[in-house]
C-alpha cells in the first residue's frame, strides 16, 4: 500500500467503526450526512459492508466527488434535506444514518432520515449545544450512538483498502512538500478547489 494512502487508515477506521456501531445489514439503505472526507468514507464502509443504497447529504465540490464515487447525493443547498431523504426512500427513511457534519441542524436532520426502528451514529462533534427530539426517539424505538474510535477496526480496514473494497485513495485530492505546509494547511483549512484529503511528503 502506498504510503499516502496508509496515511488514510487511521481516519477510516474511526469510519468503520461508525459504519459498525449501528450495523448494516444486507439490502439496508444507509445515509451519510457530510460529504467531507470522513462522511465520504463512512459511505464507502456502509457499501463494503453490503449496504444496498448508499446516499451522502453535503454540497458543493465534495459532494461532486460523491457523484464521481457512484454514491446518491442529496445537496443541503437544494432544500430540506430531510425531505429529499425521505422521498428518496418511498416517505420510509433510511436504515442508518451516520452524521459525520458535527453540525447543530445535522445532529436532528440524521435522526429525521431513518425509518421507525432505524439507527443512528455520531462521529461529529457539534461545536455548539444542539437538542434532540426524545418523543421521535422513543415513540419510534430509533437507536442512537456516539462513536470515538476503536483500534480493532484498524486490523479490519487495513485489506479493505488494500483490496479496493474500500476505495479510500479517491479522497486524496492534493500532494504538498513538507516545505510548503503552510499552503497545505491553507489548502485543507479553505477547502480549496474541494480539498478533501492534503497529503504532506517529506523530502
Amino acid at each position: 500500500m502506498p504510503f499516502d494512502v496508509a496515511a488514510l487508515c487511521d481516519t477510516a477506521s474511526i469510519a468503520l467503526h461508525s459504519v459498525k456501531r449501528p450495523g448494516i445489514q444486507p439490502g439496508d439503505t444507509f445515509v451519510a450526512v457530510g460529504s467531507g472526507g470522513m462522511g465520504l468514507l463512512t459511505a464507502m464502509c456502509a457499501r463494503a459492508l453490503g449496504a444496498a443504497r448508499v446516499l451522502v447529504v453535503g454540497g458543493g465540490k465534495r459532494l461532486e466527488r460523491a457523484r464521481g464515487l457512484d454514491f446518491e447525493t442529496v445537496d443541503y443547498h437544494d432544500g430540506d434535506p430531510v425531505a429529499r431523504v425521505r422521498a428518496l426512500t418511498q416517505g420510509l427513511g433510511a436504515d442508518v444514518a451516520v452524521d459525520s457534519a458535527g453540525t447543530k441542524e445535522s445532529v436532528g436532520q440524521a435522526i429525521r432520515m431513518v425509518r421507525k426502528g432505524g439507527r443512528v451514529a455520531f462521529t461529529g462533534i457539534p461545536k455548539e449545544p444542539s437538542s434532540i427530539d426524545f418523543q421521535k426517539v422513543v415513540l419510534e424505538e430509533l437507536d442512537l450512538y456516539g462513536v470515538r474510535a476503536n483500534r480493532n477496526t484498524m486490523e479490519e480496514i487495513i485489506p479493505l483498502i488494500a483490496d479496493g473494497r474500500v476505495p479510500a485513495a479517491k479522497l486524496i485530492t492534493h500532494h504538498f512538500k513538507l516545505a510548503d505546509f503552510g499552503e497545505a494547511l491553507r489548502t485543507f483549512n479553505e477547502r480549496v478547489d474541494g480539498a478533501l484529503k492534503v497529503i504532506v511528503e517529506p523530502g
